[in-house]
């Protein structure tokens, strides 16, 4: 009965009874149990709470003055307010005197202020001060960095259960400064534990490295699994991979293709066009050469060069789609242009045989030596036929071309990484 227990509480807080005060004035802030929504009131009843040294009411009503709820915004007052709690080591009220003092929104701004009131918090027990304290030691972004005193404040905040600072420890935050890498590995193991997909993926990772742990790859497929179920892409893929080649573990194609085909579902173009070559040769599950060629588009569009030149594959002999010379093409120089050798020498034979485009001597020479300089045998197979049926003269000029052009797309690819 909301009513009955809206009268019991008013009787309670009228007769001076501060958490029944505070109870009843978050009933006003909202239209609850009863209780009709009344700004008035509920800073009148905080404030009497407040008064008798309610900490969370003193919490309370400094966001009102703060957001000028049912009243002038005052942020003096709110100041006052979260300054007499945190006296009493309310941390809610010391962080949040952090908030104001970092912003300098309400107040003026005060980074060492926002620094006091911060480990404050932290101090008595607050997780996310914890945190924010550490994170700014690491960064150096409010006062200066101090990478021990960020690692002592996420051990901290880590033995009091905070999953991200347990993730940040196992992530190897922590060994520069105490090499410590076994304590590391614990941490991953905590947080892998307590279901973070990332530390899973972590604490995987070093079973296969022997990395804090000893080196055991079905303990790492066993956290993998469980990453992969909590939507870890990277953990899908990599689980997926472990158990297409058997790399420690028995080899099962159909499990690596429902860990790939989670990944491919979001968007992994690696696993697209893991499920493409599947569906290709019939691995893990049933040929379909339609089914290769979609998967590997998908791929392909996302610039994965070994589907580019598979998708190209396709469209020059049919295989899981129309033929189609000039997507073959397209395809083709996709691939040749990311560097695959088998792309290039393609490329480079149809524009000497005249097989599916013109020919043009000028772009078989460029990408059969493209290819033949990465160790491609075919392509300088072909372009030993190719230059053999030039005089000197005209082979000389198409090898000047060519390496004219190989150095230029070498300095334009350097300056795009370096950029």
């Amino acid at each position: 009965n909301h009513g009955r227990a809206a009268e019991l509480l008013t009787a309670a807080a009228e007769s001076g009874d501060a958490e029944a005060q505070y109870a009843l004035a978050r009933l006003h802030t909202r239209n609850d149990r009863g209780v009709f929504r009344d700004p008035d009131k509920a800073r009148a009843l905080f404030e009497q709470a407040a008064d008798q040294g309610h900490k969370d009411a003193m919490n309370y009503l400094a966001s009102i003055y703060i957001d000028g709820w049912g009243t002038q915004a005052d942020p003096e007052k709110a100041v006052t307010w979260l300054k007499k709690a945190a006296a009493l080591e309310h941390p809610r009220s010391e962080r949040n005197l952090y908030v104001l003092y970092l912003s300098g929104r309400e107040v003026e701004k005060d980074l060492e202020a926002a620094r006091h009131w911060l480990t404050q918090a932290a101090e008595h027990g607050d997780e996310l001060a914890m945190r924010d304290l550490a994170r700014h030691y690491e960064k150096g972004d409010a006062w200066p960095a101090d990478r021990q005193k960020a690692i002592d404040w996420y051990r901290r905040g880590a033995e009091q259960g905070d999953r991200e600072a347990m993730l940040w420890l196992c992530d190897g935050g922590a060994e520069e400064a105490d090499s410590k890498r076994t304590e590391s590995a614990t941490w991953c193991r905590k947080a892998a534990e307590a279901d973070l997909p990332d530390a899973q993926l972590a604490y995987a990772r070093r079973y296969l490295a022997g990395d804090g742990v000893l080196k055991n790859a079905r303990m790492a497929l066993r956290w993998l699994r469980k990453a992969s179920e909590g939507g870890s892409l990277d953990a899908q893929v990599l689980a997926g991979r472990m158990l297409l080649q058997g790399a420690g573990v028995q080899q099962d194609p159909e499990e690596a293709l429902e860990h790939f085909r989670r990944a491919a579902e979001a968007g992994s173009a690696e696993a697209q066009q893991a499920i493409g070559t599947m569906y290709y040769g019939g691995i893990g599950t049933t040929q379909n050469r339609t089914q290769a060629h979609r998967w590997l588009l998908m791929a392909a569009e996302q610039g994965a060069p070994i589907a580019q030149f598979l998708v190209g594959l396709g469209y020059e002999r049919g295989d899981g789609t129309e033929p189609d010379s000039a997507k073959m093409i397209a395809w083709y120089r996709k691939a040749a242009e990311q560097g695959h050798g088998d792309a290039r020498t393609r490329l480079g034979m149809a524009y000497t045989q005249g097989e599916h485009v013109a020919v043009d001597l000028k772009e078989a020479h460029y990408w059969l030596s493209a290819a033949a300089a990465e160790g491609h045998p075919q392509a300088k197979q072909r372009l030993d036929g190719l230059e053999g049926k030039l005089t000197t003269a005209s082979r000389d000029k198409l090898r000047k071309r060519s390496a004219d052009r190989m150095r230029k797309e070498a300095r334009q690819r350097d300056n795009e990484e370096s950029s």
